[in-house]
């Protein structure tokens, strides 16, 4: 056994892109709005389930394998319906506008520095300098 007593490396490529990159992917293969993102959220579809729905994909997908960069147009209008759907399905009515992943992103990147900010004041550390213009 060549791994005995050590680690065994990764291997390039095996694990799955974070949230974001996997909702952006998904955005640019359905052809989604904001809105449409935010109501998938809300119901819990995400890009795989979105995949397998397109593709009425009935076995699980396999660890390594990516998900679609492109997708047909009957395959883009069928995961907007569902997704519609089930939303409108739970809550009653449908999103009109709602923030885009890249301002979510800067909102949760805003709030991971003010509690790590607060977190230091209440340490007592000395906080960083601020950057200068």
């Amino acid at each position: 056994m060549p791994y005995q007593g050590m680690a065994k490396p990764k291997q390039k490529g095996s694990m799955r892109p974070a949230g974001f990159t996997r909702w952006k992917r998904a955005r640019t293969a359905y052809h989604l709005t904001a809105a449409e993102v935010a109501m998938a959220k809300a119901t819990g579809f995400n890009p795989t389930v979105m995949e397998a729905a397109a593709a009425n994909r009935t076995k699980p997908r396999r660890a390594g394998e990516k998900l679609a960069t492109r997708s047909k147009p009957g395959q883009v209008k069928k995961v907007k319906q569902l997704i519609r759907s089930r939303y409108e399905e739970r809550f009653g009515e449908v999103l009109k506008e709602a923030p885009t992943i890249e301002e979510l992103r800067a909102e949760q990147s805003r709030k991971r520095s003010e509690r790590r900010a607060q977190k230091r004041a209440e340490a007592g550390a000395v906080p960083p300098p601020e950057p200068t213009e």
